[in-house]
């Protein structure tokens, strides 16, 4: 059961963040459109802020569980993107009501795992040290962070073509090309 009010919560927060910013939003404006006591809310959650770390965890969750299956880091990608594109009202609305901070770093937390096991397919950097793959993992998804928050500073107008393009192209030649160079310069001399 307290999962269930959770997510009414959380969807009476959705909802509200489509038209508005978090600071317009109001315990007593998410209870009413949950119908749900404040006693209720405070039972699970210290204030709106708090719901909304919560939903955007559980969002990120789901998105990865159920709907990021990519085949490609390039579908993965495009899958990212239009996720972010279905929920733009609340993206923006959230890009404005928290510390960049939390949304970099629910960004790279959902992509460093799906970074490692794409870039795991390539016998490049499965010979490199383990210092060293995190921090190629680590500067990929500090970079898709960075240039998707840009993205949704500049308010998500239209889909980034020319961005994922260059994205794509970095992961089909670029990356394994770099890797290979990591590779040979790295002399192994750390062990994995």
């Amino acid at each position: 059961m307290s999962n269930i009010t959770k997510r009414m919560l959380s969807l009476s927060l959705k909802k509200l963040l489509s038209r508005t910013t978090l600071d317009n939003i109001t315990v007593q404006a998410v209870t009413e459109d949950a119908e749900v006591s404040r006693k209720t809310f405070y039972y699970h959650f210290h204030d709106v802020y708090d719901l909304l770390k919560w939903t955007l965890t559980e969002e990120t969750r789901r998105f990865m569980e159920t709907e990021f299956e990519p085949s490609s880091i390039d579908q993965g990608l495009d899958a990212f993107v239009d996720f972010l594109l279905q929920n733009r009202a609340m993206v923006l609305n959230v890009y404005h009501s928290l510390d960049r901070s939390v949304i970099e770093q629910e960004i790279i937390t959902v992509s460093r795992p799906k970074l490692q096991k794409y870039f795991s397919d390539s016998r490049y950097f499965t010979e490199l040290s383990e210092s060293d793959q995190r921090f190629i993992v680590d500067m990929v998804a500090y970079g898709l962070s960075g240039m998707t928050l840009h993205w949704i500073g500049e308010g998500m107008m239209e889909r980034p073509e020319e961005f994922m393009s260059k994205i794509h192209r970095f992961f089909s030649v670029s990356l394994e090309a770099s890797l290979h160079d990591w590779t040979d310069s790295s002399g192994q001399t750390e062990t994995k």
